[in-house]
């Protein structure tokens, strides 16, 4: 999930930095004379239903300037995945965002409700800004995912033993490495680790993989481009949640499973294949 920007606050400075930059360029958000970026903080949310309940997400907007006056802006949403489209009587979405006087942040909450209609398998709405000024536009689209959740009792978060099998496309290279990592929340029902997918064979550098825990089922939270390409198909090789995914006790965190799928589209000459990742906690 990559950004044309990056914000890291620093006193009354940003400091944007690009895979191209030498040198970052540092911007001070309370001079007016610099340009305005606007931007959603991510390609992608989850809105975690608790089943027969509600939920939330806070979905951040960033700007790079300060501004002594509140600055609100438009939100649409649309509903165009036919297959996978979320229902409209499930979630709602304020109108407008506010990012307040002197801020670089503005916070729109959207909230679901189970109604009967939320399960398991995530549902698709985009989000959209409007009503811009004279701002630069970095990230004005986001996709949120809404998805039915069961209370979970135990943490699952602290070190964990990840080892699975070998991808059958790439050898002994994982998209999960085997190794120790550690595992923090990036929500209620979503856990988050950072790998480097398939090293050292094949070295992408960094990732932050985040998976849900989904009344029983453990899943990936989006599909991750690992920029790895086989022939004429470039970076068609990613690791993808199937249908039914790994499995958890809701009481009992010392160990579960991820299940990811490998190769979806076959561009390699292999067919697809699911891998199991079985997490098992360092004590």
């Amino acid at each position: 999930m990559k950004k044309v920007i990056k914000f890291l606050v620093l006193s009354t400075a940003i400091i944007f930095a690009s895979c191209e930059d030498v040198e970052p360029t540092v911007f001070n958000g309370a001079d007016s004379s610099n340009p305005t970026l606007i931007g959603f903080s991510r390609d992608s949310y989850n809105l975690e239903v608790e089943r027969d309940g509600t939920g939330s997400v806070d979905v951040v907007v960033n700007t790079t300037t300060l501004s002594t006056s509140a600055r609100t802006y438009t939100v649409t949403v649309n509903v165009t995945d036919a297959e996978n489209a979320a229902i409209p009587e499930t979630f709602t979405v304020p109108a407008t965002v506010t990012i307040p006087a002197n801020e670089y942040q503005g916070i729109l909450t959207i909230t679901g409700v189970d109604n009967g209609l939320v399960d398991s398998n995530a549902r698709l709405f985009t989000i959209t800004l409007s009503g811009f000024t004279n701002e630069s536009v970095d990230s004005d689209t986001s996709t949120v995912r809404i998805y039915e959740v069961c209370n979970i009792e135990a943490e699952f978060t602290g070190t964990y033993q990840v080892t699975s099998a070998a991808d059958p496309v790439v050898g002994d290279s994982r998209f999960i490495p085997n190794g120790i990592y550690e595992i923090t929340a990036s929500s209620r029902f979503s856990r988050v680790l950072t790998a480097n997918p398939y090293s050292p064979g094949y070295p992408q550098g960094n990732s932050e993989i985040e998976f849900n825990f989904i009344c029983g089922n453990t899943t990936l939270s989006a599909a991750y481009t690992t920029g790895l390409a086989c022939g004429s198909a470039p970076e068609q090789y990613v690791g993808v949640a199937p249908t039914t995914g790994g499995t958890y006790n809701p009481n009992d965190d010392s160990s579960f499973t991820v299940v990811i799928r490998t190769n979806p589209q076959s561009p390699c000459g292999v067919a697809p294949a699911n891998i199991t990742y079985q997490f098992t906690k360092v004590e």
